[in-house]
């Protein structure tokens, strides 16, 4: 699948691009923004950026996920996207730099990926895992829609290894039609 762009009330969702790096390095090096991301080194580096784009564009081209850059004008303010589970099935992540929490922007990005995820991926479900600890992003996915499923195993750990935590999901069913 080419990458796409996607449009919120007040943000531009895109792929990630080498032009990204920079202010990626900047946002993702901040340890109150890493500290909740399951597979982000800290500190983070340019290098860590670079590669991250590099999976991106392919991970695009291979129709396996679709992570999006967000940005408020010209500025990154965060990051969402999803991983294919099965035809129908996908999870979510996101992230948004400190100073743009509770904004409203973290609903926005949820919002705009759910509707790509529906109407141009056909998943019905999103899924999420949080850490135990980030009562903001519970908060944010109750919000969202998303219902409490109980502690799972992460599909992909968070740095402290805690292998369970909380998840949430999503129908999309009612959102394709």
């Amino acid at each position: 699948m080419r990458p796409t762009s996607l449009k919120t009330p007040r943000l531009t969702l895109r792929c990630p691009k080498i032009s990204d790096v920079d202010a990626l390095t900047t946002a993702i090096g901040d340890q109150r923004v890493s500290q909740w991301l399951a597979r982000v080194p800290h500190p983070y580096s340019h290098n860590d950026a670079i590669r991250w784009i590099e999976i991106s564009a392919d991970n695009w081209q291979r129709n396996v996920a679709y992570p999006f850059n967000a940005f408020f004008g010209d500025r990154l303010i965060g990051g969402v996207g999803v991983t294919r589970c099965s035809d129908e099935d996908a999870v979510l992540g996101y992230w948004l730099v400190h100073d743009c929490w509770g904004q409203g922007y973290g609903l926005e990005l949820i919002e705009a990926i759910a509707a790509f995820s529906a109407e141009t991926l056909g998943f019905q479900t999103l899924t999420a895992g949080i850490h135990p600890d980030n009562t903001r992003s519970e908060r944010l996915l109750l919000k969202a829609g998303f219902e409490a499923i109980g502690e799972q195993i992460y599909l992909h750990p968070p740095p402290d290894n805690r292998l369970k935590g909380p998840h949430f999901r999503l129908s999309l069913a009612g959102d394709s039609q």
